[in-house]
């Protein structure tokens, strides 16, 4: 992607430009033969270009088949500014940088440099890979050099270095934090290979770009350094304006990037691969003695929570006898890391057999000494610290996350003082933008614009909430909703995502429909969640059992997906101390709880949830919501009005006469 051609055109208005463009008489209207006017689109484009004009943050809603990537990417490529795009979900990123702005190059016939940007440790390090092919004799046993050779080929022609390329079995033999670096281990400027290096040249193509397209975490990452007092630091280069796609999964992702987790697997993990090195050297005696030290803390965590399951709030009474176990375990932990770190060999040579494996775990370790150290102290009210415990599969982690991360992400987006625009095809709840302003701790004259997905909902759609189903808290509500689940599945000869808010529901439900249905039941957990999507939309009467990851980012058009059914409607689980702790937060502000943030929190999700089903104007189908509150109580009401304009049904009857009509006339088509 060479340089940009200038815009506008001589003498033209850019807003026109714009409009003719996107419109029926432009380049894409002449030249695409799919081409379908969108209205709603160029209202679009030309908020984010005013938006762009006047350095404004702007909220914008754009409903699915707005034509939204199209509608930013544009303005941004036409207005001359260096422009981050985040997005949420690795899926929308490639569509984004594969196809959408290949096709921008295609039918609009000018040019431009655009850069995808992963983090570090998705690129092959090539100072490990050199290592790795001078210790190949070393790291594999007779019979097993096949997989040192496709290593070899892909080096050979990769162009990118991105480890994803990679084939998967030479990942099961050689681990890919083996063979990628971060940026604790990173040699950055000292490094021998700097000039080859795949993530550098990326940081040089950059400096370069017009549009540089990110992820949630780089953009954040990018963010907290800007707000301190070193941006020189900065994961990215300088830019003029940001667009966030997908910004209703920005408050999660900053959680998760500004908190700090330990995991008891990394911990098993790091433990043994510390013995196991250390074992029988009588040079690394006292390193073997402290990491059978960590195996044991680590046995004596799990052992700690051994009785938990699900949800458990920490350091919440003081002076309890418990809490303070914790700690003291907690604080050991983080002694031991640094124990260990100290008695790791130093100042290997570039080429040791063991130089990669001590810088790995020298990395792990810093992680486990951070979370363990900030949760042992646990003396940051700002934070909530928790512990989740799994059986399936078996799995604890202890976390520190910040109850109101808002706060740095409003104060961070302020202080740029440039252009950025949040969009997403669900932003708004009850008609306005009030709490994602809210909890994004943005100024609440933040200008905002919904636009109406331009899909015929009212003709293709139906949504079917059965009358006869009993509340969600009564016992018998499982039964009855595994019943009308099969009910509803035979009646559209599967071709269904089936959505959960819950493993627990989803297991109970996979039970009874596994080998009891004419068609394939695939179910999340079993298939990487890509293999899935790939089997589900080619085996057209298959039927997809899935939980929260599945609730945005699917997209399968067509007959595959021709029935989403939702089990109930998604609140948070009440019991997650994350939850809890801004719910008391929002009570102390003098808010309500439900109503500023449970309510429109569940009514974006059901939102996102629904939103998987209609994918493009052809699309016809069925929206089952198992869960009478959303026609029985007043806030259910309320939630009906955020969601498409679909006629709704209480009568399984009408399901199968509507089912029969849309299979009727797509076998006509």
């Amino acid at each position: 992607m060479s340089s940009p051609t200038q815009w506008p055109f001589p003498g033209a208005n850019k807003d026109t430009d714009l409009s003719y463009l996107l419109g029926p008489q432009g380049p894409l209207a002449k030249g695409w033969k799919g081409f379908e006017y969108r209205p709603e689109q160029i209202v679009m484009a030309k908020e984010v270009m005013e938006a762009f004009k006047n350095k404004d943050i702007r909220l914008i809603e754009a409903g699915t088949g707005t034509g939204k990537t199209m509608a930013y990417l544009l303005p941004a490529l036409i207005s001359g500014k260096k422009t981050v795009v985040s997005t949420g979900l690795k899926s929308l990123q490639d569509q984004i940088f594969y196809k959408d702005l290949q096709f921008i190059q295609r039918y609009f016939d000018f040019s431009f440099q655009a850069v995808l940007v992963k983090g570090r440790e998705n690129y092959l390090c090539l100072r490990k890979y050199n290592s790795f092919v001078k210790r190949g004799d070393l790291l594999f046993a007779s019979g097993q050099k096949p997989v040192l050779e496709r290593l070899n080929q892909w080096f050979q022609s990769t162009i990118e270095g991105d480890i994803s390329e990679l084939d998967p079995e030479v990942l099961k033999r050689y681990p890919k934090t083996n063979l990628t670096t971060n940026s604790t281990a990173c040699h950055g400027n000292n490094c021998l290979y700097k000039k080859e290096c795949f993530w550098h040249k990326k940081r040089r193509q950059t400096q370069k770009a017009d549009l540089i397209l990110v992820n949630h975490h780089i953009f954040l990452a990018d963010l907290s350094f800007r707000i301190g007092s070193d941006d020189s630091k900065s994961v990215l280069p300088s830019w003029d304006a940001a667009i966030i796609d997908e910004a209703h999964l920005l408050e999660d992702s900053a959680t998760q990037w500004f908190g700090y987790k330990l995991e008891d697997y990394e911990l098993a993990s790091l433990s043994k691969a510390l013995v196991d090195y250390s074992e029988g050297d009588p040079k690394l005696v006292e390193l073997h003695e402290n990491a059978l030290i960590l195996a044991n803390l680590q046995a004596l965590l799990y052992e700690f929570f051994e009785k938990t399951d699900g949800f458990q709030e920490l350091f919440i009474h003081e002076n309890n006898p418990a809490d303070e176990a914790l700690k003291k375990i907690l604080a050991s932990l983080a002694e031991g890391t640094i124990a260990i770190s100290n008695n790791l060999p130093q100042k290997l040579e570039e080429m040791s057999p063991d130089a990669n494996l001590i810088e790995t775990l020298s990395h792990r370790l810093s992680f486990i000494y951070q979370a363990s150290e900030f949760i042992a102290k646990s003396n940051d009210p700002s934070f909530v610290y928790q512990a989740e415990k799994n059986y399936k599969p078996d799995k604890l982690v202890l976390s520190a996350l910040p109850i109101k991360v808002g706060k740095i992400i409003g104060q961070a987006l302020e202080k740029t003082e440039r252009p950025v625009i949040l969009t997403s095809a669900t932003l708004s709840a009850g008609g306005n933008f009030n709490f994602l302003k809210d909890r994004l701790c943005l100024n609440p004259l933040t200008k905002s614009l919904a636009l109406p997905s331009p899909f015929d909902f009212k003709n293709n759609t139906l949504l079917y909430i059965p009358k006869t189903m009993p509340n969600v808290k009564r016992s018998e509500f499982n039964e009855a909703m595994i019943d009308h689940t099969k009910r509803i599945l035979l009646a559209s000869k599967g071709r269904a995502l089936v959505l959960f808010t819950s493993f627990k529901r989803l297991f109970l439900t996979a039970k009874a429909l596994k080998n009891n249905m004419p068609w394939p039941v695939l179910i999340q957990t079993e298939q990487p969640n890509t293999k899935l999507l790939e089997q589900f939309s080619s085996e057209v009467n298959s039927v997809l059992l899935a939980t929260k990851s599945f609730w945005s980012g699917v997209n399968v058009p067509g007959e595959s997906l021709s029935v989403v059914i939702i089990d109930c409607l998604p609140f948070s689980s009440p019991i997650q101390p994350l939850q809890q702790a801004r719910r008391r937060l929002i009570e102390l502000e003098g808010g309500n709880n439900f109503n500023d943030y449970s309510l429109p929190e569940m009514t974006l999700s059901l939102r996102q949830g629904l939103g998987r089903l209609i994918r493009s104007s052809n699309d016809q189908g069925l929206m089952a919501v198992l869960d009478i509150r959303l026609i029985t109580t007043g806030y259910g009401q309320q939630t009906l009005k955020s969601l498409p304009p679909s006629p709704i049904t209480e009568n399984f009857d009408d399901v199968v006469k509507f089912l029969s009509t849309i299979y009727r006339v797509s076998r006509s088509n």
